[in-house]
């Protein structure tokens, strides 16, 4: 008992000294509006691939004279952060790697995304618990 007592004191903490620093700097904008001016800069591969976020995907969502379509097509995928507004978003880059159809997307088929980071586990396997699961009997 006490040392299910001690492991919650110490996630808790772990969760204060997390969530602290974030409150000190401030709410993270959601503004989404084209009057925004930030820079949107590269995210590292290491964020990319914490997210769970696939390097190479279908092209994705496009509109063209008003409709609007979902190429299936294979692209390389970047994502950026705005350090204005702190949106992301992915974009294609390079040219088509694989054809669905036997076609290639056009040149003016830009393929950007908005995106929402998932949610994160922080107590992801603390204690021997995994993020859906139940706890290890192992233990």
């Amino acid at each position: 008992m006490l040392r299910n007592i001690k492991k919650l004191n110490t996630a808790c903490v772990a969760i204060l000294l997390l969530i602290l620093p974030a409150l000190a700097v401030g709410p993270i904008s959601t503004n989404t509006s084209a009057n925004c001016q930030g820079q949107h800069n590269l995210i590292s591969d290491a964020e990319v691939d914490s997210y769970g976020w696939p390097r190479v995907g279908d092209c994705g969502p496009y509109s063209v004279g008003g409709n609007h379509y979902h190429c299936r097509n294979l692209r390389k995928k970047l994502y950026y952060r705005c350090d204005g507004c702190r949106n992301l978003h992915r974009e294609n880059t390079g040219t088509t790697l694989g054809s669905v159809d036997g076609t290639t997307c056009p040149s003016d088929h830009y393929g950007k995304e908005k995106l929402k980071p998932p949610l994160l586990d922080l107590l992801a396997n603390f204690g021997g618990v995994n993020p859906s699961g139940p706890p290890n009997s192992s233990k």
